[in-house]
């Protein structure tokens, strides 16, 4: 949905209808006014739509005519549509359709978009893909252009793009564009290094703001990458960070996002344990996986949680609206029920569990009682999307075989994993040798993984061996891996390891998992190698199947995937794997998978 652009001839039928000269195309009467300015409730509210804007918030009778469409909510809450300050919707495994099918009903009227990993595969052209699939859907996305693409340097892993100061200069007079994306090489913006402050110095032109990504910094550091224009940032994981970032003059987001990126309970003891002024704290999601979205919600259930955590509801909402409206500079157009304003609005009846009765956007009702009331056509991604696993030849067991000079026994590196943390160690598995071939061990769950690069046909296979998951047989595989998204494989058994593989490259990419040859359960996700071109819904039933799967092949964690998918992340600490082998992310260097010494 574009974003409109304000005239005089709105401004002027606007004026019109207030002063009901010109009669409303359509009123609410009779709410309890959530009024995010005053952080208050006003019980008896009409509100008056022309031409998709708020023309009047009072007593709107005089607005009406025979041809307005009029609901009377009988003092139920009135709310404006909730906004999600940070959200990757490329990563829920759906289309911006499929997301907006789903969130909208649930109350959320507008998203602020960063599309990095789609960026990671296409570039800037699949950037563009999915805004313009985001002009047909009656959800507002703003898009924060991606700055960190790829995550790391051409010397740690191959990407299928590069976003440069360049492009973002290009994309930053983008119409739908707002911010630039999250700046994750904050060690470049402290440091002082020039592409990262070419990027930034492109937006600030522009008046645009710059997304954070700074987890866990040293005071130093962080007033250095503040000083750099940058605002906001939803890495805190510790009450004292967020505290921190609010005290420097930062926007902290709270996100509640998928497994281990849940920082909401801890995060929000700034606000009921410290009273911190609330206008400057939004709410956001990062990543919401098929599952979250369908069995738990969206921002509704981000608020939720918020007011389960004992913030006042009011101030939860307004976290989720006019806050993060006011961090993008658009708070006056979207993020509050008053003159001028888009008509986003929500209707529910308990402040403390919002359950959407009536969900309005541009003042009309696209959703009532969780279902969509509007027709979305499903967009058609051009062939060059759909396209994206190219390796140069069917991969074999023996792709997968480690080998040595060395007789008897060897010292490996081993990828420690485990559920609750996405930080991993660095550890040493003693593995026995035969014919020259390293052997996995009967004594230790270590499985094999490897990246095996996926967009340019360079060949590159990354081996090494990881802990943790529990796999005793079988294989995985996925061309989810952040950010690269190469194809990333794990597994026990070199001929399950292969099939794994080729059966992704084969249908466009997705998540796989096979036994002794034969395939328990896949999901195509052809888009990218990281969408499906189905419902949420669907998705969500085969993310099942597969997790059945991961448990027939012997895994012991209860939801993997987050883990599973980050082993190939060389920003995260402390051992990865990429397509050029493993990466040492403590000292930021490639090291070898067997150890000397």
């Amino acid at each position: 949905m574009q974003r409109g652009n304000y005239s005089r001839e709105i401004s002027k039928s606007l004026a019109s209808t207030a002063l009901g000269e010109k009669k409303a195309d359509f009123v609410v009467k009779n709410s309890t006014l959530v009024n995010v300015y005053s952080g208050g409730l006003i019980e008896g509210v009409d509100v008056a739509v022309k031409n998709g804007r708020i023309a009047l918030v009072g007593n709107a009778g005089h607005t009406i005519g025979d041809g307005a469409e009029v609901i009377d909510v009988k003092s139920k809450y009135l709310a404006p549509g909730l906004l999600d300050g940070h959200v990757h919707i490329d990563d829920s495994m759906g289309t911006v359709t499929e997301f907006a099918r789903v969130v909208v009903p649930r109350g959320t009227t507008g998203v602020f978009m960063d599309p990095h990993e789609i960026a990671n595969v296409l570039g800037l052209e699949g950037v563009k893909m999915m805004i313009e699939e985001s002009k047909s859907v009656p959800l507002r996305v703003y898009t924060s252009v991606p700055s960190c693409v790829p995550a790391t340097s051409s010397e740690f892993e191959t990407a299928g793009a590069e976003i440069g100061p360049k492009e973002i200069r290009k994309a930053m007079q983008w119409e739908e564009t707002i911010a630039l994306g999250e700046m994750m090489n904050y060690p470049g913006v402290v440091f002082g290094e020039d592409d990262p402050h070419a990027m930034i110095e492109e937006t600030l032109k522009t008046g645009k703001v710059i997304e954070g990504h700074a987890p866990d910094l040293e005071p130093e550091k962080l007033n250095a990458y503040v000083a750099s224009g940058i605002t906001s940032c939803h890495e805190s994981t510790k009450k004292i960070e967020a505290l921190e970032k609010l005290r420097l003059g930062m926007y902290p987001m709270i996100r509640e996002g998928f497994a281990s990126i849940k920082n909401l309970s801890e995060l929000t003891r700034i606000v009921t344990e410290d009273n911190v002024d609330t206008s400057r704290i939004s709410l956001a999601t990062d990543d919401r996986h098929p599952g979250d979205l369908v069995t738990e919600g969206h921002m509704d259930h981000v608020i939720k949680r918020a007011v389960e955590e004992g913030v006042d509801p009011v101030k939860a909402i307004q976290m989720a609206t006019v806050n993060t409206a006011t961090h993008f500079k658009i708070d006056d157009q979207i993020g509050g029920i008053a003159p001028g304003r888009f008509a986003d609005m929500i209707v529910f009846e308990d402040l403390s569990d919002i359950k959407l009765e009536e969900v309005i956007v541009g003042g009309k009702v696209v959703a009532r009682n969780g279902k969509m009331l509007i027709e979305m056509d499903s967009f058609e991604y051009p062939e060059r999307a759909r396209n994206t696993v190219r390796i140069p030849r069917r991969v074999k067991p023996e792709d997968f075989k480690i080998k040595t000079d060395s007789e008897g026994e060897v010292k490996a590196r081993v990828i420690g994993v485990n559920e609750n943390t996405p930080v991993t160690e660095n550890l040493t598995g003693k593995l026995p040798v035969e014919d020259e071939v390293v052997q996995l061990s009967s004594r230790r769950e270590i499985a094999k993984v490897a990246v095996i690069e996926r967009h340019k046909r360079t060949g590159n296979v990354g081996l090494g061996l990881v802990e943790g998951f529990g796999f005793n047989r079988g294989a995985t595989a996925s061309t989810i891996a952040h950010d690269s998204h190469n194809l990333l494989i794990v597994g026990k058994n070199d001929k399950d390891m292969a099939l794994a593989a080729n059966k992704l490259a084969e249908v466009g990419g997705g998540v796989i998992v096979v036994k002794n040859g034969e395939v328990l359960a896949m999901v195509e996700l052809p888009i990218a190698g990281l969408m499906a071109d189905r419902s949420l819904a669907e998705t969500h039933k085969g993310m099942k199947r597969v997790s059945e799967a991961w448990n027939e092949i012997g895994c012991k964690m209860s939801s993997p995937f987050p883990t599973l998918i980050l082993l190939a992340l060389p920003v995260l600490p402390k051992l990865r794997i990429t397509d050029k082998g493993l990466i040492d992310t403590v000292n930021f260097e490639k090291v070898n998978l067997i150890r000397t010494g």
